[in-house]
């Protein structure tokens, strides 16, 4: 004999208003007012996704960046609507199971991708660690020989302007001493 289902008397709450988790939620009814006013849902920016024709087929008036900009966007739109149509595919082909193993598996290579960032982040720490604590060893070094080589072109500067100097003295005395003869007398 086959168990009848006994139907409650009391009746189900037809309106959300009267259950307890909705009347605290304010999410929950800024939803229900858009699902009543047949407003789509704007959760997600699908501009990102779309490439304006328009202003790549004119071709005037574009910059650089406006033009690698809206080739990025294209980039993104075609990498979209690439792994959409695999993941659709999936869906159609083989049915649920196999589109959650393939989100399984891009969930899979997004988590390696993210190792490999973090490993290529630790790297980088520890190559500027390693710098800075290079350079903080060496920089008493380089010091010295900065003060020594300010020194040597101090000593070469003072050497230069005493040669001068000692120029200047030459010519002076001998501008200043006679002039005499090759036969000696005068």
């Amino acid at each position: 004999m086959r168990p009848q289902h006994h139907i409650s008397a009391t009746p189900l709450p037809t309106a959300p208003s009267r259950l307890p988790f909705y009347t605290a939620n304010p999410v929950l009814h800024q939803e229900q007012a858009r699902l009543s006013a047949k407003q789509p849902l704007t959760a997600i920016d699908l501009s990102r996704y779309e490439v304006d024709e328009d202003d790549l087929a004119s071709g005037t008036g574009t910059s650089t960046a406006q033009l690698e900009s809206a080739l990025g966007r294209a980039y993104t739109a075609q990498a979209y609507l690439t792994a959409r149509h695999a993941h659709l595919g999936l869906l159609d082909r083989y049915g649920k199971n196999a589109w959650l193993v393939g989100n399984w598996q891009a969930e899979a290579e997004l988590a390696a991708i993210e190792r490999d960032l973090a490993a290529a982040k630790r790297d980088i720490e520890l190559v500027n660690h390693a710098r800075r604590q290079m350079q903080t060893e060496v920089g008493e070094e380089l010091r010295g020989l900065d003060a020594t080589w300010r020194r040597g072109v101090g000593r070469v500067l003072e050497t230069e302007v005493a040669v001068e100097r000692l120029r200047h003295e030459v010519e002076q005395r001998r501008q200043a001493a006679p002039i005499t003869s090759g036969n000696g007398a005068e």
